[in-house]
């Protein structure tokens, strides 16, 4: 099941995605979970003390108190996981929602097209979750808990969170096996996207 959160001040907003979801939900044969919020201090209050945790978070951008970037920023800062997908009228704004590395936009005026192959696009990426990268014969590695891949010698270091495995590849032949969330930053580097936050120049936080 996947959860959701929808953050739009506009209620009516709020119920046509949500019912655009349910709807692309059930022709993907997914089951979905929604939660609705007009106040975007009611979301974030809820996910900062830890009583939720949402896997995708629909944000309309321009709304009264912050704007939707702004919600993002603080989303990402706890749960780096967190798919942000930007639901606007506001096109214009796409470049100043890429700071914060959202999944997708979609556009309102064209929600029944846009909507439907994001949320399509999400579940594939789930059954990437299942994706395993074998360390060795005892031991084998779930793809979405790498955070970066690095090249030393003969040798590729994959960094997870907690812990760092040495595994004997060639970063072509790892990357090969990677999903859509992994990038080469340079020659000797992969990084899942997934945890990143932001850029600072040459910088990746």
């Amino acid at each position: 099941m996947l959860s959701i959160a929808i953050c739009d001040d506009q209620q009516d907003s709020l119920e046509t995605i949500e019912e655009e979801l349910h709807r692309s939900s059930k022709n993907l044969n997914v089951e979905i979970e929604t939660h609705l919020y007009t106040d975007g201090n009611d979301m974030l209050e809820l996910m900062k003390n830890n009583k939720d945790y949402f896997d995708v978070v629909f944000l309309d951008i321009d709304m009264p108190d912050m704007d939707g970037i702004s919600y993002a920023r603080s989303i990402k800062k706890k749960y780096p996981l967190s798919r942000i997908i930007f639901v606007s009228y506001r096109s214009d704004l796409v470049f100043d929602a890429i700071q914060v590395f959202p999944f997708s936009f979609v556009r309102k005026e064209k929600m029944n097209k846009e909507l439907p192959m994001v949320l399509e696009e999400i579940c594939e990426l789930e059954k990437d979750k299942k994706k395993m990268l074998k360390i060795n014969e005892q031991f084998s590695l779930p793809v979405n808990r790498i955070c970066y891949i690095e090249k030393r010698g003969s040798y590729a270091h994959i960094y997870t969170e907690n812990n760092v495995y040495k595994l004997r590849k060639s970063l072509s032949n790892i990357f090969d096996f990677m999903n859509s969330h992994f990038v080469y930053i340079n020659k000797g580097t992969i990084v899942n996207m997934k945890y990143v936050n932001e850029y600072q120049k040459e910088n990746i936080i």
